[in-house]
């Protein structure tokens, strides 16, 4: 048998011989696999996102966690506070803005309050004055023409014209005709008449109107 004496049949049955034994073994011995227990799922309750990274399973020795969740976690955290910060300083803002309101709104009471008495004042000062100017006018009426050109001489002239204004029509045309007689020696007395005069109709006009 020289094909037995060759050294690489022999290698080669030693092989064939090999695989049938360890065929023969996987046939007639059981293996088991071991199973696999996967956490069980928690409660949505109280479920969070550090519990899910922090979590890990006792059959596999590794975190579900990596560097990119890291990262996104901690910008989720940073946009929380600042939003938080944000809300904060617009809270602040709005009660700055309500107080401010409030004192505006005190100010603008204030202002009406003093607006109307000032008003009422300044109708108290008006009757006072549309009094006094009367019993004036009564006063000038009640003397001759010569005095009171003469007195009307020295007082402002706007106080002059709101007298005649109360004066009856005859009164005042003997005031002009009293200021034509002396202007044949002081023409200012015919030019003052004149003014008066022209005054005078601006006033009816307006007071007709």
């Amino acid at each position: 048998m020289k094909i037995l004496e060759s050294q690489w049949v022999l290698m080669g049955l030693a092989l064939v011989a090999h695989l049938i034994g360890y065929l023969g073994a996987l046939m007639t011995h059981n293996f088991d696999i071991p199973e696999v227990k996967l956490p069980e799922p928690e409660s949505e309750e109280g479920l969070n996102i550090e519990e899910i990274l922090e979590s890990r399973s006792e059959d596999y020795n590794w975190y579900f966690k990596t560097e990119e969740i890291d990262k996104f976690v901690k910008e989720l955290r940073e946009r929380e506070f600042s939003l938080d910060q944000r809300e904060e300083s617009l809270n602040n803002l709005e009660a700055h803005l309500q107080i401010e309101r409030e004192e505006l709104e005190e100010l603008k009471d204030e202002i009406d309050r003093r607006h109307k008495t000032l008003s009422d004042e300044i109708l108290i000062v008006r009757k006072n004055e549309i009094k006094n100017l009367k019993n004036l006018a009564t006063s000038y009426s009640n003397i001759s023409p010569t005095a009171t050109v003469a007195i009307f001489d020295k007082m402002d002239q706007k106080l002059v014209l709101k007298i005649m204004a109360l004066m009856k029509p005859d009164i005042i045309a003997a005031i002009f005709e009293e200021l034509a007689k002396e202007g044949v020696n002081d023409p200012t007395k015919v030019r003052k008449a004149a003014e008066w005069s022209e005054e005078l109709r601006l006033h009816y006009q307006e007071k007709d109107e």
